[in-house]
């Protein structure tokens, strides 16, 4: 997991996440660093390719993005806020 601690530092901690529809064989977990940079971590274990639509936990009226997870592969995203 290498990759992973690239983005997610060792004094992170997981914070709250949802799916609205349940897909099988679809993980994720979201991780929140010290600098208020938020990391999600999506695994797609299906023998297809998914496109996820990700919103703010805080307002499904705000659309993050579309992200397309390749079969048997996982993405990493990275949120880096402006905390000026």
């Amino acid at each position: 997991m290498t990759h992973v601690s690239k983005f997610v530092r060792s004094d992170a901690f997981i914070i709250d996440s949802v799916m609205e529809n349940k897909i099988n064989k679809f993980d994720f977990v979201a991780f929140k660093n010290t600098d208020e940079s938020k990391v999600l971590i999506i695994l797609n274990k299906n023998e297809g390719d998914l496109n996820i639509k990700i919103n703010s936990i805080y307002s499904n009226a705000v659309n993050i993005g579309i992200v397309r997870v390749e079969k048997y592969s996982f993405k990493t995203i990275v949120r880096i806020l402006n905390t000026r």
